[in-house]
């Protein structure tokens, strides 16, 4: 192969010289297999490139040849010998195409063993430029074509496997445009069961050489499965061998998509036809011929063709006035076509002599080329059951009609295609307006729009009924309340919101008077008459009248308690003959006594009409703790527009109940009033104060004067909120007062109860309360009365007694514990001052003066100690009872004092640290109680250096020190003890003698002023800490008389 390469190469160069002097033209030889190219001629002046690599035909083509030429150049090569010229575009060094004339010609060298060549001559062409242009806006329109078309061009060429796509081919394989495949890569994209059918159409149009056509699957890059149509033929060479294929490709998925449904759907309006037992035409308009099914001849009683009775066509049963009538119906149809069907009902009758009514519908399929219609078709179906159901849906909807229009009661419904509100004709009457003049939804008030919208939102969600008030406008420019109430009913696949309307403005009206008159009811700013007056009035702007009166019936007479009037006033206590009155017709009755024209009833001839002359009034009679009181009434001298509607009667019924129980809870309050007057006058002459809380109202207390008056509060109101009491009772006994009043409602139990309140100025005050319930027939209690008084005075002496008694039998225990404790302390010192008198006796009487002396000695110390014992005795007998006031005590400087006394003559340190306060108390007694403790660790230490310690600790309420030493300690099992008189114990390496009452001095110091003392002393440690809390606001117990 490489030296037939070498002399193919040897034999193209001897042409090289004459070929490169030719201008503007150059040269591609080639073997004929194509395999092998080398370039000649000018193609660096040509298109910019020097070509002298050798190259495959089909590597200059992808390389230099545009995508859409490259074809060219191997149908060239497949005609053989010399071929016509045809223009080719060559990609030149600046990126643009250039086009050239190019001839192929098959040469065989003079030289043996050489093989045939093939030239392609490449030649610089002049196109006019109106003409390139128009070449590419044909293209251009070409590709615009394909695109809105969606019908692409393809061309493969056999011989070297290139494939080349149109954009719209690309976009139906869902590839980028440009992309060109090999030809096994363009099969990939048929589907699996659809290749070998496709490969045997190609294989037949080459081997006839005939076009092609056919359906395939194609599945795109992205998964998709598209159904496209291919046309196309084959390109053969000299000898009629196929060389190439060209064709196009067509997008037709949703075409066969259609036609697959438009089958399954005549086939299933066949069978719908033949289950439905419906009827079958078809009318050939011009020749006048109409085809009719059997089915239709049965659904009147009729058999097929073989039935005699059977007329020639369905016309000739009709009447005239029917047949014009389906005639004009068609007509109609024709003048208005739209493509829709048209339809028409007749009355066809059946061969037994009833009427069968048929729905005759279709629609013209097929028109002349002038548009006049040529061929219809269409159904003829029963409806006879359901003509009679509109029939008797008709006589419904009329008796609904006239009992929607008696109760003033319409239908709504929303339109699911077009979500319009429809309204049945009832509510534009409603509002002054003919039925149909307008939308009614024009009239909403634009305020109730939004939840008007919220509202038919709400229905389509499904959440249940619905209720909605809303406002319409009238034409006279007022407004009507309508009530909108619906809901969602779903039914098999049909989906209904609908409802009823009514107008319920006058209904809302007397709600909203109902609702004024009990709020006047229950003022608490009003008074008895002014409620009267205020609750006439309201009445009397409902029922549009010009007097409404409040009437006592005493015997003969009427007596006005309470008027009011637009016109000449009435007083109040007017007295009239009750015979005279309108309320002689209405005293006696059980219900409301109503005229809106007295003249043209019976009572013209009655003397009340014809002294007063009132033609509307409206009255019922008062009940006043089941007696007959009087009655209450409204009255005008004009008539009325109608007559007195139910809901007003039913007012004027309801404000009777309410005035005849206001006017009894009035004269018992009255009552009640004065009975509190007289009571209160009794209360005032004691200490007692009187309460009572209703358990129907049990946020407020009632208080009488006295009450308020012992807690220092205002007399004015007399009422207490409940809250406001509690906060008076003292925290501590707020839950035994809920208690104690609980176990009364509840068991019954007395209540009775000491208990603290807080007094305005004097803080907390006792005070004694005692009450009792009053209990309904069902045993349930209702209200609660009670007494309380002042017993601070009594609890305040009681406490100081307890307080006296306590201190007394406190210093009887101590008195009687010192007498036992002096008569065995203090006579051992006697016995001993005794013994050493006797010996100095008999030392004397032997004349042993010496000794005489020296026992003198020691009876002098007996009586040195017994002088001691004595004072610390008188000391403690004094503790807690030092007078003085109270005053500032810095504690760091008193502790310098104390330690100065107490280290003098030793070697002993006192120590404290910073931050030691200043105190509020009697020096004297702190001095007494640091000096001791101080005194006693240097005393009883037993080394040389003592150290004492006194730190201090902010707890609140109270002062807390600590003394602390390092000396021996205090063994735990006898600390229970130090704190008692003459109690003293030894300690290894200590020799001071003590009482024993140091300690028991200061315990007595301490408690005296409500303080604590205790010592903590480490189990086998050394030293002892004493701990003293003093109270920030100290107690100093005095003394009544002086021990001495």
């Amino acid at each position: 192969m490489s030296n037939t390469v070498v002399d193919f190469g040897q034999w193209l160069s001897e042409h090289n010289q004459s070929e490169r002097s030719l201008p503007r033209c150059a040269v591609l030889h080639c073997t004929a297999d194509c395999d092998q190219v080398l370039a000649a001629g000018n193609w660096l002046d040509l298109i910019g490139h020097d070509l002298k690599l050798g190259l495959s035909l089909t590597e200059f083509c992808s390389r230099y040849v545009h995508e859409e030429d490259g074809a060219i150049l191997q149908q060239l090569a497949g005609e053989g010998k010399k071929s016509c010229g045809r223009v080719v575009r060559l990609r030149q060094q600046d990126g643009r195409w250039r086009p050239l004339h190019t001839t192929a010609t098959t040469l065989k060298p003079s030289e043996e063993g050489m093989p045939a060549v093939l030239s392609f001559a490449f030649v610089e062409t002049v196109v006019d430029k109106s003409v390139i242009d128009d070449l590419s806006l044909q293209r251009r329109l070409l590709e615009l074509v394909e695109k809105y078309s969606r019908v692409g061009h393809w061309h493969v060429d056999l011989q070297s496997g290139s494939v080349f796509w149109s954009d719209e081919v690309c976009r139906i394989h869902g590839v980028p445009p440009g992309y060109h495949p090999s030809l096994s890569e363009g099969i990939d994209f048929y589907h699996p069961e659809d290749r070998d059918r496709v490969d045997a159409y190609v294989r037949e149009a080459q081997r006839k050489g005939k076009p092609f056509a056919f359906d395939l699957r194609i599945i795109r890059r992205d998964g998709e499965v598209r159904v496209v149509r291919s046309r196309g033929i084959c390109t053969t060479d000299a000898e009629d061998r196929a060389t190439g294929m060209f064709g196009t490709f067509q997008d037709v998925t949703e075409d066969v998509a259609h036609q697959q449904q438009l089958k399954a759907t005549s086939v299933l309006l066949e069978t719908i036809l033949d289950a439905n037992h419906n009827g079958y035409w078809e009318w050939f308009i011009a020749e006048e011929v109409e085809e009719t099914s059997d089915q239709f001849w049965r659904l009147i009683g009729y058999g097929g063709e073989e039935d005699a009775a059977r007329p020639s066509s369905w016309r000739a049963l009709l009447d005239r006035t029917t047949l014009a009538q389906v005639d004009e119906a068609f007509a109609d149809y024709l003048r208005h076509c739209t493509g829709k069907s048209f339809s028409v009902e007749i009355p066809f009758p059946h061969k037994e002599g009833h009427t069968v009514w048929i729905l005759r519908q279709g629609k013209v399929v097929d028109w002349t080329p002038d548009g006049a219609p040529r061929r219809a078709v269409g159904t003829f179906t029963d409806i006879s059951d359901e003509v009679e159901n509109r029939r008797k849906v008709a006589w419904l909807e009329t008796r609904f009609e006239l009992a929607s229009q008696a109760a003033k009661v319409g239908i709504w419904e929303v339109d699911p295609a077009t979500h319009q509100v429809k309204w049945s004709d009832h509510l534009l009457p409603l509002l002054g307006e003919a039925p149909g003049a307008c939308d009614p939804i024009t009239r909403l008030h634009p305020v109730d729009r939004a939840a008007f919208d919220r509202f038919v939102d709400r229905l389509k969600m499904g959440e249940g009924e619905e209720t909605l008030i809303c406002r319409f406008q009238r034409t006279d420019g007022t407004y009507a309340d309508i009530k909108l109430t619906g809901g969602r009913v779903e039914k098999e696949q049909y989906i209904v919101f609908a409802g009823t309307f009514q107008d319920v403005t006058e209904s809302l009206r007397t709600e909203r008077t109902k609702n004024d008159l009990w709020t006047t009811l229950k003022s608490e700013t009003l008074d008895f008459p002014q409620k009267m007056r205020c609750l006439l009035k309201q009445a009397s702007d409902y029922l549009g009248l010009e007097t409404g009166i409040i009437s006592h019936i005493d015997g003969p007479n009427y007596r006005v308690v309470e008027a009011v009037t637009t016109g000449e006033a009435i007083p109040q206590g007017s007295l009239l003959p009750f015979e005279t009155t309108y309320c002689y017709h209405t005293y006696n009755k059980t219900e409301v006594v109503a005229y809106h024209k007295a003249g043209e009833t019976s009572l013209q001839s009655h003397p009340c009409y014809q002294i007063h002359g009132l033609e509307s009034y409206i009255g019922c009679a008062l009940i006043v703790d089941g007696v007959r009181f009087g009655t209450i009434n409204f009255s005008s001298h004009d008539a009325r527009g109608g007559p007195f509607t139910q809901p007003e009667r039913d007012l004027v019924a309801l404000l009777a109940q309410w005035v005849g129980y206001e006017i009894g809870l009035h004269q018992s309050m009255e009552a009640l009033r004065e009975s509190q007057q007289r009571f209160e006058l009794a209360a005032k002459g004691s200490s007692v104060g009187i309460w009572e809380f209703k358990l129907a109202q049990p946020n407020e207390i009632w208080c009488s004067e006295h009450f308020l008056e012992n807690l220092g509060l205002p007399t004015y109101p007399r009422e207490l909120k409940r809250t406001d009491f509690h906060d008076l009772i003292h925290p501590n006994d707020l839950e035994m007062a809920r208690s104690a009043l609980n176990n009364h409602l509840e068991f019954g139990q007395p209540f009775s109860i000491e208990y603290r309140l807080r007094h305005a100025t004097k803080g907390y005050q006792w005070m004694m309360t005692t009450g009792q319930a009053q209990w309904d027939e069902c045993g349930k209690p209702i209200r609660v009365i009670g007494s309380t008084t002042n017993i601070n005075r009594r609890r305040l002496m009681e406490d100081e007694i307890r307080k006296r008694t306590k201190w007394l039998e406190q210093t009887n225990q101590d008195l009687d514990h010192f007498a036992y404790i002096a008569s065995h302390d203090l006579r051992a010192p006697l016995r001993g001052m005794d013994n050493v008198a006797q010996w100095i006796e008999e030392d004397l009487e032997n004349g042993q003066i010496d000794d005489a002396k020296g026992k003198l000695l020691l009876l002098r110390g007996r009586v040195g100690r017994m002088n001691r014992l004595l004072t610390d005795v008188l000391a403690y007998s004094r503790a807690g009872k030092l007078d003085g006031d109270p005053e500032p005590v810095d504690m760091g400087t008193m502790l310098a004092d104390i330690a100065t006394w107490t280290t003098e003559g030793t070697s002993a340190r006192v120590e404290w640290g910073e931050g030691l306060p200043v105190i509020e108390t009697i020096p004297t007694l702190i001095e007494q109680i640091f000096t001791n403790l101080i005194g006693n660790a240097i005393k009883h230490h037993d080394g040389t250096d003592p150290t004492v310690t006194v730190n201090y600790l902010d707890e609140g309420e109270q002062h807390h020190f600590i003394v602390e030493d390092d000396g021996p300690g205090v063994p735990q099992s006898v600390q229970p003890r130090i704190f008692k008189m003459f109690q003293t114990f030894g300690q290894p390496g200590t020799t001071e003698k003590s009482s024993g009452i140091g300690l028991a001095i200061v315990k007595k110091l301490v408690e005296s002023v409500g303080g604590h003392l205790w010592i903590l002393s480490p189990v086998t440690d050394r030293g002892s800490a004493f701990h003293v809390t003093l109270p920030k606001v100290m107690i100093q117990r005095r003394s009544t008389a002086e021990v001495h």
